[in-house]
């Protein structure tokens, strides 16, 4: 791929290039019933990020173009975004998520999410390469397991088919990008919970740059998260994202 080993371009200090970061994943990485943000600066344009709409960088704004599953849903890329912009000044984020789909089959090697996802990185990096914007691949969120914690094979990979996505995304993209991982909440009702949690802490205890978020109390049906919740998930990404 195009991006192997680059984790910045433009020479300079990272901290004052665009900070890339990209958010992948099932339904809470896109954002499921969660309404409208309640905080007036999450339901306006966030003049300092910008997200990638598959052919050009806009303005991120809530119901236009962050990419939730309908245009009144969002995920943790409002506050996420609006977060890192106050320390950076410009943020980018590629999003690419979506409900129901499992790291098993979708996001494995040749899955159809795995590869759309490298299509949008690819494209939105060589935007920015085009119009000689300096930037830095800050890091990679990772917002999934529900779908593979209701089957006892899949949940039972967890830990391979995590560990690999790893390998994959450092060759594919960046051999230094740090990941965020979302670990998945202990009172969720999918059969083999605790195996996929167990699965996600093995790999963080066992890989450097990676990071559990535990996302504790901040679901609305044991599996989405409220508006509310999101932007509080977002939070405890940002509050990792910041010492990686």
């Amino acid at each position: 791929m195009m991006l192997k080993n680059i984790i910045s371009a433009g020479g300079g200090n990272a901290a004052n290039k665009a900070q890339v970061i990209i958010i992948a994943g099932q339904s809470n990485a896109l954002g499921f019933s969660t309404g409208a943000p309640t905080e007036p600066h999450l339901n306006a344009k966030i003049d300092g990020c910008k997200i990638w709409t598959g052919s050009i960088w806009e303005t991120l704004e809530f119901g236009v173009n962050n990419e939730g599953f309908t245009n009144t849903d969002h995920g943790p890329e409002l506050n996420i975004g609006y977060l890192l912009s106050l320390v950076h000044g410009d943020v980018r984020i590629i999003k690419s998520a979506e409900g129901s789909t499992s790291l098993e089959n979708d996001w494995a090697s040749g899955g159809d999410n795995y590869t759309e996802m490298l299509t949008k990185v690819n494209a939105a990096i060589a935007n920015l390469t085009t119009n000689s914007i300096s930037f830095n691949l800050n890091s990679f969120v990772w917002n999934q397991g529900e779908r593979d914690a209701g089957v006892v094979g899949w949940a039972n990979n967890y830990a391979t088919n995590l560990d690999s996505l790893v390998d994959r995304v450092r060759s594919d993209i960046n051999a230094g990008l740090s990941f965020v991982t979302v670990r998945l909440h202990t009172d969720g009702d999918s059969t083999f919970l605790t195996t996929v949690r167990a699965a996600q802490a093995a790999i963080a205890k066992s890989r450097s740059a990676f990071i559990n978020v535990d996302t504790e109390a901040l679901q609305v049906d044991d599996i989405h998260m409220t508006s509310d919740g999101q932007n509080q998930s977002a939070q405890r990404y940002y509050d990792k994202i910041i010492t990686l």
